[in-house]
């Protein structure tokens, strides 16, 4: 008799952890730039470019053909491991692509300034977006700069990134609240859960994952089993996971493989 009631309600937490999700591992491959952003480089600078494939199920594709492309061509000189030099005075843009699996070309690119004397003025901007809130500090001639200029005869000037957004229910339990995902003054990657985070208690073997695909923990990098339930705590990323190696937050119930919420970093 004990066998069945703990049978019954297994049975019921399955059916409640499932609610009305549907598994569908399938999505679009990507191509990220995943070297920091450049904000302004000074001509003559080199830099390393690097960028992540991931396939139709968020898997990274190791050593993947990519093709690295600038524009104009006088601005920089790039070869095929994605290392660059600054020639000349403009903006230049960095594109990279790769053929899928599917046979189709998906690309990334990103465009800086390339200055023959880099003046750095740095301030804070906050850029709001679908996902949530990018946090950089950008350069600027902007005269009305509060902050000081400093002039560097050797200087590629890039952003440090942090990711702002809400954690959301995809089940009918609870699950809620908003995050900060970024490096802190030591440099270590953190998930910083703010305040007003709350997940019902209910839940069984309820994880935290970082991934790629939205539907699955495959190829997942687990952080933790939840173990608070209400208010601020925080994680510390290991030094091997670079902040946009993921693009996804998944709360997970994983004895029944199920998700339970998300959250999409960028």
């Amino acid at each position: 008799m004990y066998k069945k009631i703990l049978l019954f309600i297994s049975f019921l937490l399955y059916l409640s952890c499932i609610g009305t999700d549907v598994t569908d591992d399938y999505v679009d491959p990507t191509l990220r730039i995943t070297s920091p952003q450049i904000i302004s480089i000074k001509v003559g600078q080199k830099f390393q470019f690097t960028a992540k494939y991931f396939d139709t199920s968020g898997t990274q594709i190791e050593n993947p053909n990519l093709i690295w492309t600038v524009s104009p061509p006088d601005a920089l000189t790039i070869d095929d491991s994605g290392f660059a030099t600054a020639t000349s005075d403009g903006v230049a843009t960095i594109q990279v692509s790769v053929v899928t699996a599917l046979g189709t070309t998906i690309s990334a690119e990103t465009s800086f300034p390339v200055r023959e004397v880099v003046t750095v003025i740095t301030e804070t901007a906050t850029m709001t977006t679908d996902s949530g809130t990018t946090t950089t500090t950008t350069d600027t001639d902007s005269p009305t700069s509060t902050s000081t200029p400093t002039v560097d005869d050797d200087v590629v000037v890039t952003a440090p990134q942090s990711y702002q957004g809400t954690i959301q229910t995809t089940s009918s339990y609870k699950l809620t609240g908003s995050y900060e995902y970024g490096l802190n003054d030591a440099g270590q990657l953190i998930l910083d859960i703010a305040e007003d985070y709350e997940a019902s208690t209910a839940l069984p073997g309820l994880y935290v994952y970082l991934s790629n695909n939205p539907n699955s923990t495959s190829g997942s990098y687990e952080i933790a089993e939840v173990t608070v339930f209400n208010g601020a705590h925080s994680y510390t990323l290991p030094s091997s996971i670079d902040i946009s190696d993921y693009k996804y937050i998944l709360y997970w119930c994983k004895p029944f493989n199920v998700k339970v919420g998300d959250s999409t970093i960028f």
